[in-house]
């Protein structure tokens, strides 16, 4: 029984929080650009954006500072944090 509670509080979690890589993604649509020029930009493989998609990695501290300077937005907001994408330094 505990097993189904914790089951379903993890599932709708799941669909609370977003991952760092789908606020990565919403933030290139809205840019219009894609993993390859991003990955140029920031000096990182694609294949990094694949792990994060699948799960097998996630950005590491320095990558989100990185990403978050890069799209003028917080490093909360990509974290999910705060729904507020303002960066702190302006």
């Amino acid at each position: 029984m505990f097993l189904s509670y914790f089951t379903s509080f993890l599932i709708i979690l799941g669909a609370i929080f977003m991952r760092v890589i789908d606020k990565i993604i919403i933030l290139m649509s809205k840019e219009g650009i894609n993993k390859s020029k991003l990955a140029k930009d920031l000096g990182i493989s694609t294949g990094h954006f694949a792990d994060w998609e699948s799960g097998r990695s996630k950005p590491t501290a320095d990558r989100i500072t990185i990403i978050a300077k890069y799209f003028k937005v917080s490093t909360d907001y990509l974290l999910g944090l705060t729904d507020n994408p303002a960066p702190h330094y302006e």
